[in-house]
């Protein structure tokens, strides 16, 4: 008998395009709602890939497109800035928006060094102090409306400097949402962030949503709302 290497990677996310194995009705299907600008949850047991799968779909918004190709999809996304945040059992909404802000500014001013770098001219001025620290704040940290809300004025701050570096959107990938305390009403959350998005006209803003079996009712059951902001995407065996 020959011995030959097992090309599934259960510890480990598979980032490269070329080795994904191919979930074509998914792809497809993922492909298609963030063409059309909507938010996705993806569901399973832990170990079946979500993780893997919601890093394929961001590398669709970086001109990563062989994946694409390899479901015989002829159409590419947009550029969009790609930010990324893994929940764990002490996640608040407080410190997901925060740090997300905090991540997607890294992301802008290394963006900024890049194009500085090949000689492009670029004059981008992002100040996030006031809204991180309105997150900072104590008296926000529990009311959903509130985090919400500071969240999408930074959101509005980093739009306008993602057009300045060529991006027509952000992609925030949530990673192990289920992880996230059952007293925590994360769907109220996400709802006022897609109505707040809408109320301001901004344009680009996904969410690719990852968490085990049950998230999605949990979701449904804590505002039924959300059913038609964030589309699921169970995955299985």
């Amino acid at each position: 008998m020959r011995l030959r290497k097992s090309p599934f990677k259960a510890d480990k996310i598979e980032d490269n395009p070329h080795s994904f194995a191919l979930r074509q009705e998914e792809i497809e299907f993922c492909a298609t709602k963030l063409f059309n600008s909507h938010s996705l949850l993806i569901t399973g047991p832990r170990g079946i890939g979500k993780t893997s799968l919601a890093k394929q779909l961001q590398l669709f918004y970086q001109g990563e497109s062989t994946l694409l190709k390899r479901c015989g999809i002829d159409t590419e996304l947009p550029p969009y800035l790609c930010s990324f945040y893994k929940c764990d059992k002490t996640s608040t909404l407080q410190n997901m928006a925060l740090d997300i802000i905090r991540n997607i500014e890294q992301e802008c001013f290394l963006l900024r060094r890049f194009a500085t770098g090949s000689k492009k001219k670029i004059k981008l001025e992002l100040n996030l102090g006031l809204f991180k620290a309105a997150l900072e704040d104590e008296t926000t940290a529990s009311v959903p409306a509130s985090v919400a809300t500071s969240f999408i004025n930074g959101i509005r701050e980093v739009v306008r400097a993602m057009k300045i570096l060529g991006k027509s959107g952000t992609c925030i990938l949530l990673d192990e949402i289920d992880m996230v305390k059952t007293d925590i009403n994360l769907a109220d959350f996400l709802r006022l962030i897609h109505e707040y998005a809408d109320h301001y006209n901004i344009e680009g803003l996904i969410f690719v949503i990852t968490g085990q079996m049950g998230t999605y009712s949990r979701l449904i059951k804590e505002n039924p709302s959300i059913e038609r902001m964030i589309f699921h995407v169970p995955l299985s065996k």
